[in-house]
């Protein structure tokens, strides 16, 4: 196999996000067919990967990157990795061709493309890391990947708003997850996450486990919206509809259950693993049921649907059983499919119609059969009716509960409950908006490409109900990394009569019930929500974000006066304090220095230094002290002559005399300034800092100078300058080779400087000449 296998379609994708934009500007809106083509070519690559890794086989590679701490650019592609990469690259592809027609008129499309490869490419790479702080650096990406699609549409306020609320959330969780990736090192000495696993033991009985636990669990939580963090989602929809159906179906929601699933057989099979994820999961399902009934807009019902799916996920995950990580993968997949098929077809619906609202919306099967066909067969999956993937699926949930000792009754109400809401709105929206009386009147036709993507995942949800064992190997390899042993997965449509299937017929008719009954619910729940607002983790949020934003604005007004006397004071007594907290008594200590060796002249070089300096502090007159100033620099200058550093100090005397020169010139032009009003306290307070200040760096350098003379660097580039360098001037050879990036860094900051004076005097001259 190619040694660069699994960094190559990463990198293909970023590359990607980077063609895209010069692609689309080339070619317009064929643009789509060449960059459909290249994550197509992903998507057949981990195609070819199935038999290797269905076998058993696990595919790795590794980069050395840093030598301490020992990090690797290291990947791996196993069951779990494979399926997540599946998932990532077709449902990405299918999405892709819907984007090209449902923002064909976009004036930005090529630069959504752009977006789109970028948040694939970081995807791709976080569920194929095998590193701890590779998968924090592909976590963070997707974090910024996803502000730039969700805020896309950037010139509506709700959008920005929605963008920037989703990043500071998962951001801060991305932190958070930091700190405990952290405190594994610590206790494992290791990134690498084989190793980690290969130290479980260790890892569960260190003190370190818990914090570790709870910031990692915390982090995986805000990713994938659970209670209290799910707010964001809902906010997220703000999105166009492509970006709601890749990024909040299939693909960043579950990132952070892949980091948990990843991480279960290091951390999982504890009693806080069992409670944290528990209770998570189960509070995310009742809150996205609760809310989901009481919504009209088909994008916001579909997004609490999906955070009962993730909070059912997060659910099974806790449980830890093997049955209920074949249902967690199972239903992973099956949301996958179902969800990003519905918010497709919401998003055909406003394209043709120019609303959401199910209340809105009716007998629409007449003019769009295609799509109703569609969204039927996507609700039929998601309510688990049977024949379908999601029949399967619900009754491996259920089973998982039943069959769980750690499982208690309430657990099972609440799977019960949600599931008697996904009923409800599977016929809400399966049902209402396409098979009633009335039709809604369409506004445009529905083009091929919209209408590709939700036909195949309606037909895949069919063809995985029917034949389930085309599903069960990579099922099997995907749940036994999960687990961490080998494990057989076998799936079926029919098991026969049980408690499952009985649990499954309750939470049909439940459903139903609800349905019918939808309009007083509705009421119901939405004058609850309308007295409870405020108790709300959103409106906790919006309080947080006020705080905080009050918080900077007064910290900014105390630090960032605006006043240079302020800012030097701060700076100057943050240093002291410093030095004298953490300086050496010895050379704090002036007792221990011996002033006998300072030579005659020297006294009389640096007396002219303090008579320069302490002219330049008193006159009132500026140009009097640019000569003290210049005084202090020609007298600094004599001190390289001294010490054998002639070109330094030609260097020093140039220096001092354009400087001088320029600023008397400068200073000629300037208006006479007004005089200035005594301070007394502020001369004081000046004096004490400016003499402590210089007492104490002279003290430092002092005895930094009675300190052995480590010349290693210096004989470093004596003997190097000539063979390495070509020359014989050291300092010259130092600045423009050995430090070359440095002083470009240099000529770079004065470049920009340069140009920004220059665009300052072209203002100045523009304006002048206007009449």
């Amino acid at each position: 196999m190619s040694t660069f296998q699994l960094i190559h379609p990463v990198l293909s994708g970023f590359a990607a996000a980077v063609i895209a934009p010069f692609a689309y500007f080339l070619l317009k809106r064929h643009a789509i067919w060449p960059l459909a083509t290249i994550s197509g070519a992903l998507t057949l690559y981990f195609f070819a990967q199935l038999p290797s890794i269905t076998s058993g086989s696990i595919i790795l590679q590794e980069f050395a990157w840093l030598s301490e701490p020992k990090i690797a650019l290291s990947f791996a592609l196993d069951g779990l990795s494979l399926l997540f990469s599946l998932l990532i690259s077709g449902i990405g592809t299918l999405i892709l061709i819907y984007s090209s027609s449902y923002l064909q008129d976009h004036k930005y499309l090529g630069r959504f493309y752009s977006f789109f490869f970028f948040f694939m490419a970081s995807m791709l790479g976080l569920v194929l890391s095998n590193n701890l702080i590779l998968t924090f650096i592909f976590w963070e990406l997707t974090s910024i990947a996803s502000f730039f699609l969700i805020g896309f549409e950037n010139e509506r306020g709700e959008a920005r708003s929605a963008a920037t609320q989703a990043l500071l959330v998962t951001s801060a969780g991305g932190l958070a997850m930091l700190a405990g990736f952290i405190l594994l090192f610590l206790i494992t000495g290791t990134y690498e996450i084989p190793k980690l696993i290969e130290n479980r033991v260790e890892i569960r009985t260190h003190a370190f486990y818990l914090p570790a636990l709870i910031l990692i669990v915390l982090g995986a939580l805000t990713k994938s919206a659970q209670f209290p963090f799910h707010f964001w989602l809902p906010s997220a929809m703000q999105a166009p509809t492509p970006v709601s159906a890749y990024l909040h179906s299939a693909t960043m929601v579950k990132a952070g259950i892949f980091l948990l699933g990843r991480l279960n057989p290091a951390l999982g099979g504890s009693d806080a693993w069992f409670l944290l994820l528990t209770t998570a999961g189960t509070l995310t399902l009742l809150t996205g049921s609760f809310m989901a009934l009481q919504q009209r807009d088909m994008k916001l019902i579909l997004a609490y649907l999906t955070l009962i799916a993730l909070g059912l996920l997060v659910l099974l995950l806790g449980i830890g059983s093997p049955i209920a990580v074949n249902a967690l993968v199972a239903y992973l997949v099956i949301h996958a499919l179902y969800k990003g098929g519905l918010f497709l077809v919401a998003g055909i619906v406003y394209h043709a119609t120019g609303s959401r609202h199910i209340n809105a919306l009716s007998g629409l099967f007449r003019t769009m059969k295609l799509t109703a066909l569609s969204a039927a067969l996507c609700c039929l999956s998601m309510a688990g009716m049977p024949l379908f993937f999601g029949f399967i699926g619900k009754e491996l949930v259920y089973g998982s509960l039943l069959d769980s000792d750690s499982a208690p009754w309430v657990f099972l109400v609440a799977t019960t409950v949600s599931m008697m809401a996904l009923t409800a709105l599977a016929l809400l929206v399966g049902v209402s908006m396409f098979f009633t009386p009335n039709t809604t009147q369409n506004k445009h036709g529905t083009s091929l490409n919209l209408l590709i993507a939700p036909v195949v995942f309606a037909l895949l949800g069919i063809v995985f109900g029917f034949a389930p064992d085309v599903f069960a190997k990579l099922a099997g390899v995907a749940s036994s990394a999960i687990l961490g042993h080998r494990i057989e997965v076998s799936l079926s449509i029919w098991h026969g009569l049980s408690p499952p299937l009985a649990l499954s017929s309750i939470s049909a008719v439940g459903g139903f019930l609800i349905y019918y009954q939808r309009h007083r619910l509705g009421i119901l729940l939405r004058s609850i929500v309308g007295r409870t607002a405020s108790l709300t983790p959103r409106h906790g949020y919006h309080i947080l974000l006020k705080l905080l934003k009050t918080l900077a604005a007064k910290q900014t007004h105390f630090l960032q006066s605006g006043s240079l006397f302020a800012y030097l004071s701060w700076l100057l007594g943050s240093l002291m304090i410093i030095l004298l907290a953490f300086g050496s008594e010895q050379w704090l200590n002036w007792a221990l220095s011996d002033f006998r060796s300072i030579l005659y002249y020297e006294w009389v070089l640096g007396f002219l230094m303090i008579l320069g300096a302490l002219n330049a502090a008193k006159t009132r007159l500026p140009l009097v002290a640019v000569v003290s100033l210049g005084v202090l620099g020609y007298a600094i200058a004599l001190t390289y002559v001294l010490y054998g550093a002639p070109d330094l100090a030609m260097t020093q005397f140039l220096v001092e005399t354009m400087t001088v020169i320029v600023l008397a010139l400068v200073l000629s032009k300037l208006p006479e300034h007004a005089r200035v009003v005594p301070r007394p306290f502020r001369t004081a307070l000046t004096l004490v800092l400016s003499a402590t200040f210089g007492t104490l760096m002279t003290s430092l350098v002092w005895n930094t100078l009675k300190q052995p003379l480590d010349r290693s660097l210096s004989d470093f580039f004596s003997n190097n300058s000539v063979p390495l360098a070509h020359g014989r001037n050291i300092v010259n050879v130092i600045l423009v080779d050995f430090r070359a990036l440095d002083t470009l860094g240099e000529i770079t900051v004065l470049g920009v400087a340069a140009i920004g004076i220059f665009g300052l005097v072209r203002i100045k001259t523009e304006a002048s000449r206007v009449p």
